[in-house]
């Protein structure tokens, strides 16, 4: 076995050998964003704007959140899946490979890479806000404030992240990201203390 140092990733902005302690500073900053989450989910582009939106559309107050879901759904599978394709065919090989395509996307790199890795971030995190929206639905259908939380993740992850994401603005991605997964802690903890 070498002696040698385990290579970090060249593009990562983390170092942990010269003290960089970032990554092990995520977990508090998903926590310590929940109320800025709750706080910005309360402005009245949430509150207010978004019943306002989905009356213009025609969608009924006790709908807004299978509408958001259907919105999450259709940017993680037939949007996030095409561009994960599209991805594919930057391969070494210049196309889709459907015979071995785990070989095809472990080739990958750069913009084909981030294609393809935006569309599984969407489908890791989509299960986890279908659950938080499962349980408003059913728990709290009523709650202003629960479904405003869910608002604001959707559109952080359905367009600033994947924006972020392709573009490679790191800060863009990891922000929407984290302030994303933020929404949904405040949601999980009022649904526990719902009395």
């Amino acid at each position: 076995m070498s002696d040698a140092p385990i290579p970090i990733y060249k593009s990562s902005p983390f170092d942990i050998s010269k003290g960089d302690l970032t990554p092990y500073a995520v977990p508090f900053m998903f926590i310590s964003l929940a109320p800025v989450a709750t706080f910005i989910a309360g402005t009245g582009l949430f509150s207010t704007g978004m019943p306002a939106a989905a009356r213009a559309l025609g969608i009924r107050s006790d709908r807004t959140i299978v509408a958001l879901a259907g919105i999450y759904f259709f940017v993680t599978f037939p949007i996030g899946g095409g561009l994960s394709c599209l991805g594919q065919t930057m391969g070494p090989a210049g196309k889709y490979s459907n015979k071995e395509p785990r070989f095809a996307q472990r080739m990958l790199t750069g913009l084909g890479s981030r294609l393809m890795a935006t569309h599984h971030n969407l489908m890791e995190t989509m299960p986890v806000w279908s659950l938080a929206a499962l349980l408003v639905q059913v728990l709290e259908p009523t709650s202003t404030q629960l479904t405003s939380l869910l608002a604001l993740h959707v559109p952080l992850k359905t367009t600033l992240y994947p924006l972020g994401y392709i573009t490679g603005v790191d800060s863009l991605r990891s922000v929407s990201h984290i302030v994303a997964i933020s929404s949904l802690l405040p949601v999980f903890w009022k649904l526990a203390r719902v009395n």
